[in-house]
């Protein structure tokens, strides 16, 4: 049934527990002359130039429907009213968890998002929201027990162990675990690590590219390694204006991607690339990200992705944020961008406050590898000293 527009009705289903939804500003409905999946053109029984549109039921209105009816789940991100804080923080903690997003996740993103509210709601109690939702969730979802019968373990996954080389695609362009043994190179579909048996991740649930299995295999039984370097310095002439020093600096970067868990290299060098605006930072720190280990370009600084990155992706990241100091302590983040380039570095994060002390604070690995950043002139020393290791586009390397 299809009414006149009436303001302050708003979008709900299952209106006082009937079979009724309701549909206004910001919803849709299939309306003819639509056409249905079975191919069926909908279509009006009497047109609407030969019956007036009705005004929307009184009755309906007036028995405080509207109000019953939840507001839609993205326009809570933005903002609400004094009172409803607490309610949206516990209506939006309760769909990132239905939908798999971890208890750490969810609590940073809600931190977040509780900066969007005015006043916004103090940091423990976001924290115990967090918490007490995603106690609840875990009740509900616990498996329930069954004599006699043991649930099947859903699928472990992993991205990081010893002797693993990289996570490749097959020929059927599943993702395989490519491993080295006594000096030669094989592909897993899993790999057992501790006693536990381990699935490579999906490829779409990867960020960045995956090499082909066949293609590295062959390169590295056949391949002349000697010319590699130079190949690298070919393909980055191609996107990007850097002097021949310059050049030899970052495909060596390229190269120390490839090498993080050497036992000799402790520390890894944060390249600064420095230059005033539309010089090219960007799209030489996207060529770089192309090539390097496991490349990812962001242009957000949250930390949960952060953590993520360095613990489970082993990642390369271009920071494409030009303040990005400035924007690393808005997001708290400031700590594990400043550790990241230290072999061991760990960072800690009080998670589970309701659990008491030493339960409740979580430690993350943030070693992670080289990190181009483009930077303006003015930012630079924003970098602390010990820091620093900065190029500029369009002058010799400097070293502070």
């Amino acid at each position: 049934m299809y009414f006149k527009y009436c303001k302050g009705v708003q979008n709900g289903v299952k209106i006082g527990g009937l079979p009724l939804d309701i549909r206004a500003a910001g919803g849709y409905a299939a309306a003819p002359p639509s056409m249905h999946e079975d191919g069926t053109e909908y279509a009006w029984l009497v047109s609407l130039d030969d019956l007036p549109m009705a005004n929307f039921p009184e009755a309906l209105f007036n028995n405080e429907v509207p109000e019953k009816i939840k507001r839609p789940l993205k326009e809570l991100y933005v903002g609400v009213k004094e009172g409803e804080r607490n309610d949206t923080l516990c209506r939006l903690a309760g769909s990132m968890i239905n939908d798999g997003v971890t208890h750490e996740e969810c609590l940073q993103n809600c931190l977040s998002i509780n900066q969007n509210y005015a006043p916004p709601l103090p940091a423990e109690e976001v924290k115990a929201i967090v918490a007490s939702i995603y106690k609840r969730h875990e009740k509900k979802s616990a498996p329930k027990k069954n004599k006699g019968k043991t649930k099947e373990e859903e699928p472990l996954y992993r991205a990081n162990f010893p002797n693993l080389i990289d996570i490749v695609t097959g020929e059927d362009a599943n993702s395989l675990f490519l491993i080295s043994e006594v000096g030669e190179l094989k592909t897993l579909s899993q790999c057992e690590v501790d006693g536990h048996v381990y699935n490579p991740p999906k490829k779409g649930a990867l960020p960045f590219l995956l090499p082909r299995a066949n293609a590295v295999i062959q390169y590295y039984e056949h391949g002349d390694s000697s010319t590699l370097f130079d190949d690298i310095i070919s393909y980055f002439k191609k996107y990007s204006y850097l002097t021949d020093r310059q050049l030899i600096v970052i495909t060596c970067m390229v190269f120390l991607t490839y090498l993080q868990d050497h036992p000799d290299i402790h520390y890894l060098a944060i390249p600064l690339l420095f230059a005033t605006a539309e010089r090219g930072k960007s799209r030489t720190g996207k060529t770089f990200i192309s090539i390097a280990f496991r490349g990812i370009h962001i242009i957000e600084l949250r930390e949960a992705n952060l953590f993520r990155y360095a613990q489970d992706y082993k990642a390369t990241l271009f920071i494409d944020v030009i303040n990005v100091w400035q924007e690393a302590e808005r997001n708290g983040s400031k700590d594990i961008l400043l550790l990241r380039y230290e072999k061991g570095a760990n960072v800690a994060r009080v998670l589970y406050p309701d659990r008491g002390p030493f339960d409740d604070m979580k430690n993350f690995s943030v070693y992670g590898l080289p990190s181009l950043l483009p930077m303006r002139p003015f930012t630079m020393y924003l970098i602390p000293a010990a820091y620093r290791s900065t190029w500029k586009i369009d002058q010799d390397i400097t070293r502070i």
